[in-house]
């Protein structure tokens, strides 16, 4: 069986299609989501909603993802050419500050 990894979607759509693979209404790979990846403000990906300021913050988006199903969380570190506005790939989205 192959297996794949979605390293972030909107509104867990990728647990929703593999809980469909799983229960045999939809063919597919065995499938690990991480549902919506952790962003600064603005930052790579925010439009998928995970957009994450303070240490609380982070944790409740953790707690949502984890009870939407994800098997991984994804943090978007530094940012990304999908995010024009947002920081380029090379900086760093977080501060060892809201990472404690």
């Amino acid at each position: 069986m192959t297996t794949i990894r979605d390293l972030g979607d909107r509104d867990a759509l990728t647990v929703t299609l593999r809980t469909s693979i799983e229960s045999g209404t939809a063919t597919g790979p065995r499938i690990l989501a991480a549902t919506t990846p952790l962003t600064s403000r603005g930052g790579h990906c925010g439009f998928l909603g995970g957009e994450v300021t303070t240490d609380d913050e982070i944790r409740a988006q953790i707690t949502r993802n984890v009870e939407a199903g994800a098997d991984l969380i994804k943090v978007m570190a530094s940012g990304g050419a999908l995010t024009p506005s947002g920081p380029r790939m090379w900086e760093a989205q977080f501060s060892p500050t809201n990472c404690a």
